[in-house]
């Protein structure tokens, strides 16, 4: 909550990999819900951008999953599947959790 607050003045400025990596880290924290307003501006902020590369992507798709904010996930579903392929394990076990929970 604490670095949200922070951070908050600051959206606008970060960069596409920053703000990836922010929804992640508060996905993995579980410290906010999918009705909080910051992080639907995240999302929107992160998915309008589409500056990012696949393994990025995935991330923040988990992101949205465990975030519930369902509302952005076609668009990265798509965008994951139109740039190709994902050797890396960790991103193919992040990416069957998101297509699980597409399904």
């Amino acid at each position: 909550e604490e670095l949200l607050k922070a951070l908050m003045p600051q959206f606008g400025r970060l960069s596409d990999v920053d703000v990836g990596r922010l929804l992640f880290a508060l996905a993995m924290a579980n410290v906010c819900c999918a009705q909080d307003p910051r992080l639907k501006v995240l999302a929107a902020q992160y998915v309008g951008a589409g500056n990012s590369d696949v393994l990025s992507d995935i991330d923040v798709a988990w992101a949205l999953a465990v975030l519930g904010l369902d509302r952005y996930f076609p668009a990265m579903v798509e965008r994951i599947a139109e740039m190709g392929m994902v050797e890396k394990r960790s991103s193919l076990v992040k990416l069957h959790d998101v297509l699980c929970h597409v399904a």
